[in-house]
């Protein structure tokens, strides 16, 4: 499968410090009654378990794979499902919904910004999917995030933390077609920790990857400490 060159993935370990709101300008904001809340945020993991070893599909044997007309060698397959898409063709996420939490907001592509680090949206409601990664539902991690908070105001992943097992996230492509994943597993990981390398892998079984920042905030870092990781797989 063709794919575009990413920026480094090593360059993203510092930046995700900044995703979805984990930066300067992350606070506390109020809730409907007016008083201050937190995010919400899930039993902290100082060992990540959130990440199963994937391996790659097999590929077909040459033996297998139907000869040209001509003789001059095996047909290229040509395949309609979404994860076998190459890049240059790819289905770009337009929207996405969670409807345990009630979301239904637009995806942006965004890569990486002039300083080095994974750009995040201008506002708290858009989600930014990693354009240098696989589009979800193909080969890899596609990664989606977005802010848990910003500039006051909640962020379109504020409750991303209470998303459980068996919950769905539907994406919608350009042209309309949607596709189903399911959660499989949701955790709050400190930064330190954080598996960069898996989180925006570019090869193995698909998932679906969405991130946003949890747990305690450093006010005087004014950085959340560590990041909330939810797992899905494509299951419609």
């Amino acid at each position: 499968m063709t794919r575009r060159s990413a920026a480094p993935v090593a360059a993203l370990t510092a930046v995700l410090l900044l995703v979805a709101g984990c930066g300067p300008g992350a606070r506390d904001v109020p809730d409907a009654a007016g008083s201050t809340t937190s995010a919400a945020s899930a039993p902290e993991r100082t060992m990540p378990e959130i990440i199963a070893a994937q391996s790659s599909p097999s590929p077909v044997p040459a033996d297998d794979q139907p000869l040209a007309p001509d003789g001059s060698g095996p047909v290229r397959h040509q395949s309609a499902r979404i994860e076998d898409v190459d890049d240059e063709t790819a289905p770009r996420p337009t929207r996405v919904r969670i409807p345990a939490l009630g979301i239904d907001a637009q995806i942006v592509a965004l890569g990486v910004a002039d300083d080095g680090e994974m750009d995040v949206p201008r506002d708290a409601r858009t989600v930014a999917w990693y354009e240098f990664g696989p589009s979800p539902g193909q080969e890899g991690s596609a990664v989606l995030a977005a802010h848990v908070d910003y500039n006051g105001e909640r962020g379109i992943f504020f409750d991303l933390a209470r998303l459980g097992a068996g919950d769905e996230v539907i994406v919608e492509f350009e042209g309309g077609r949607t596709r189903t994943f399911t959660v499989e597993e949701q955790a709050s990981v400190a930064k330190e920790v954080l598996p960069i390398d898996d989180l925006f892998r570019r090869e193995g079984a698909p998932a679906l990857t969405l991130i946003t920042c949890g747990g305690e905030f450093d006010a005087a870092a004014r950085s959340y400490r560590s990041n909330v990781v939810v797992r899905a797989a494509p299951t419609g």
